[in-house]
């Protein structure tokens, strides 16, 4: 049973959600209660946002994260960490994309110019302008504790186990499972790749994805801009994935 709390959804009595905002690309971000850390699940994609969710965690009783975890670069879960002093952990890969940006310039000739040579995507670029009133505020923090392909965190009475796993929507893409309370957090890594022509899946990747997230033992499984699936709803998005293609090889 999925509880509405607030701003807040409670999925389990440990774990708790906020809803995604198409309109300015908000994912949504999470919150996990544990007796000796608690954990956020991406930071969001300004520092508006990142406070907004940590304001509505406190309305309900919330203390402040102790640490965040980051499940991919994109710019719509990473620019909120630049309003946040709490540690954040990261895999390598995702790392490396966040030193390449924090060299990247917000003036509008340096936005477009990414855009023609592929380092950044008309979609990216029309949300970005939405969220940021003035792009130049703009600032890229860096995570703080880095790992390689999986790690296990254990935050008291309940266990976070962070794997990357091969897709088609980012190559740094990994997802958090919470084994207690069979909450699997996939970030976005069941969308298709946007950033290399039309959005797309490849028939490898593809089916590599599937069958590593039917071997996590979840009840729910949390995106960033869908509703929540179940472990059947989920079957049925894989049935049919609207963008997705088979390669000829």
């Amino acid at each position: 049973m999925v509880y509405n709390l607030s701003m807040l959804t409670q999925v389990t009595p440990n774990i708790y959600i906020s809803d995604f905002d198409s309109s300015n690309d908000r994912p949504r971000l999470g919150y996990i209660k544990g007796k000796r850390f608690n954990i956020m699940i991406d930071a969001g994609n300004s520092p508006d946002h990142f406070n907004s969710f940590i304001n509505e965690c406190q309305l309900i009783g919330l203390d402040i994260p102790d640490y965040i975890l980051i499940t991919h670069w994109h710019w719509d879960h990473v620019f909120g960490l630049s309003g946040s002093l709490i540690p954040t952990i990261c895999s390598k890969l995702t790392q490396d994309k966040l030193i390449e940006m924090s060299d990247w310039k917000w003036d509008d000739a340096s936005m477009k110019k990414r855009l023609l040579t592929g380092d950044d995507i008309e979609f990216c670029d029309l949300n970005i302008r939405i969220e940021y009133a003035n792009p130049l505020d703009i600032r890229v923090r860096k995570a703080d504790i880095i790992f390689d392909k999986e790690l296990q965190f254990n935050i008291g009475d309940r266990t976070c186990l962070l794997y990357h796993i091969d897709n088609d929507h980012s190559l740094d893409s990994i997802v958090i499972f919470i084994p207690e309370d069979k909450v699997l957090f996939l970030g976005d890594i069941i969308s298709p790749d946007y950033h290399h022509g039309d959005a797309h899946y490849t028939k490898h990747k593809f089916n590599h994805l599937v069958q590593k997230l039917f071997e996590f033992d979840f009840e729910y499984a949390i995106h960033g801009h869908t509703e929540v699936f179940s472990r059947e709803t989920l079957k049925l998005f894989f049935l049919n994935p609207e963008a997705f293609i088979e390669e000829s090889n």
